[in-house]
Formats: structure tokens, C-alpha cells, sequence
């Protein structure tokens, strides 16, 4: 580590053109910030609207080897060239006070959603989805599928966040059954009443943007293609065309969809265990074939590989 921190630097463009100097968001405050957050941060930690810039950063009180707590903080900017920016205010959302990620603005800029964790040290706490629907008052932050006990209605682990083009609903990606699920939801608690609606369900969604159209440009990919784009409609999810697939859906490379299937099992105190089974391109299932276990092991994340002959 050295005296170097991540910071996150502003400025104006005109005909792609700096207009004014790079100002340091994070400089001159009494406090000292740094985002995004060391070692893995990026993109993600931030974002900006005409009403400011949003962002997150872990707490400087805290040790970072002890804590994964991280802060949702705002600076309003109306101008992006101001010399100075304003300090950075806290975004606080009571008993939830662990690992902040991926804030975004609605497009009027007028809302913010981000998700966050609720113990201060375990790094893989759920994430809790939420939102404060006036930027310009930030003791309103509501969480979605809240229940009285705190654990949440929702039980899976929301991560991407991206609003539709009238602010109304929430596209939210979340790994459910080894897949990487796109879901819809509306974008207020209080109208959130049923758990969201898968608009993916194969493969693994990792980016959404919304086209001026309000359809959706969705890049994914599967266990047999790196890289695919396709455009959906969000009220007719069953319209979805592929507009470019880098292996032809794993043609180029001789393999295919029908190649992959899964099963579950009981594990420790009849736990189901979800595994997926890959098989050969030329697969024939009157022979028999050696089977390599790949095993994800829990919280070591220890990953071992058996070969087995049959």
C-alpha cells in the first residue's frame, strides 16, 4: 500500500474536449475517501447524473481487514466545473451497515438504488436492494421485500441494477439455480408486492442497457458461448433476437445446448446441492466415459478437481 488513493476526478466535455480542469471529487473534505474501493473496484462504485455524482467508499474509522462495510455517498454538483466539491453526504440505512454496491441513478436523476449487506464484517451477507426515491432527501431510503425479522423476502442476491426509461420499473440481475437471471420489478417498495419476474432465465445476464426504444441490449453468455448480445422486450420477454452470438450458440466450436444438463442431490443434512453436468459433443450414452468433479468448496472458496474413471 502506498500513499497513492483511487479517487474519482470530474470535469465538463464540449465536442469530446475537456472545458475545464479535472477537479478531484474527493480532495480538501476533513475526511479522507477513496473510491472506487481497492482492490476490485471499478465503473460499478459510481455513477453521475445532472444532479451529481454518487459513490462508494469504505469506511476510513474502520480496519479494512476486519470490516467489508462500505458507504453509499452523494456530492451534488449543478455545474461539474465547480472548483471545490461539496463534502460528501452519507447515505444511512439503519440495521443494514455492511458492503455497499453498484449505485445508479434513475434517468431523471432523480432516484438512486444500490444494494447492501447487512453485517459489518461478512463479506458474503445477501445483498438487500434498495432505494431512495428523492435524491434531495436522503433520511428516505426503503428497502424492497423488508420483512419484520430482517432477512429479507427476497432470497437471492440481487447485483446489476438498471432502471427503464420512464423510471418504473428496476431490471435487476441475480445468480439463481447456477444461472445468471435477469429480473423486473417495479421500482417502488410499495409496489413491489410479488417477487420479481424472471425476463432471462439461461445462461448468465451481465449487462443491461435500455435502448431509446425501452427495449433492452442484454450481453451474456452460456456454458457453451463467451459472448452474446440480443435485444428483449420487457413486456413481451418471449421477443428476444440474437444480434451477435461470438460462437454461433457454440457451433464454431462444435459444441451445442443440448450438451449440458443438471441435477440436484442431497448434501450435508439433506441440503440440495445443484450441480451441472457437461458432456462430450459426441456424446453417446451407450459407452462410458472418465467424469472430472469440479467442486466449488464454500466459504474457502477452494476449488478442487478428482478424476474419476468408470
Amino acid at each position: 500500500m502506498t500513499e497513492n488513493k483511487s479517487a474519482i476526478w470530474y470535469t465538463t466535455l464540449k465536442n469530446n474536449k475537456s472545458v475545464s480542469p479535472l477537479i478531484n471529487a474527493l480532495a480538501g473534505h476533513s475526511f479522507q475517501l477513496e473510491s472506487p474501493v481497492p482492490p476490485f473496484g471499478g465503473g460499478g462504485d459510481f455513477d453521475i447524473s445532472k444532479n451529481g455524482l454518487v459513490f462508494v467508499a469504505k469506511d476510513p474509522k474502520l480496519n479494512p481487514a476486519t470490516h467489508t462495510k462500505t458507504d453509499i455517498y452523494y456530492i451534488p454538483l449543478k455545474t461539474f466545473t465547480e472548483r471545490q466539491a461539496p463534502s460528501p453526504q452519507i447515505i444511512k440505512t439503519g440495521n443494514l451497515k455492511g458492503y455497499s454496491n453498484g449505485p445508479v441513478f434513475s434517468p431523471d436523476a432523480t432516484s438512486l438504488a444500490f444494494t447492501r449487506m447487512k453485517s459489518i464484517q461478512y463479506e458474503s451477507d445477501k445483498p438487500r436492494l434498495l432505494i431512495v426515491p428523492d435524491i434531495t432527501d436522503l433520511t428516505n431510503v426503503q428497502e424492497f421485500y423488508e420483512t419484520e425479522d430482517g432477512e429479507g423476502g427476497w432470497d437471492l442476491r440481487p447485483e446489476g441494477i438498471t432502471f427503464s426509461k420512464d423510471a418504473s420499473e428496476l431490471y435487476v440481475t441475480a445468480e439463481e439455480n447456477g444461472r445468471g437471471k435477469l429480473f423486473k420489478l417495479p421500482s417502488s417498495p410499495r409496489h413491489a408486492e410479488e417477487l420479481p419476474i424472471a425476463l432471462v432465465s439461461d445462461g448468465t445476464a451481465t449487462d443491461v442497457k435500455v435502448l431509446p426504444t425501452g427495449k433492452l441490449l442484454i450481453s451474456s453468455n452460456s456454458l457453451v458461448d463467451n459472448s452474446v448480445y440480443s435485444v428483449l422486450n420487457p413486456e413481451k420477454p418471449s421477443e428476444v433476437s440474437t444480434i451477435s452470438s461470438n460462437s454461433k450458440a457454440g457451433k464454431t466450436f462444435g459444441l451445442s445446448q443440448k450438451q449440458i444438463d443438471e441435477f440436484w442431490y442431497a448434501g450435508a443434512e439433506d441440503y440440495n446441492v445443484h450441480a451441472w453436468v457437461v458432456k462430450p459433443s459426441n456424446f453417446d450414452k451407450s459407452k462410458k466415459y472418465p467424469l472430472a468433479y469440479l467442486i466449488h468448496g464454500g466459504v474457502s472458496s477452494l476449488h478442487l478437481n478428482l478424476l474419476h474413471m468408470y
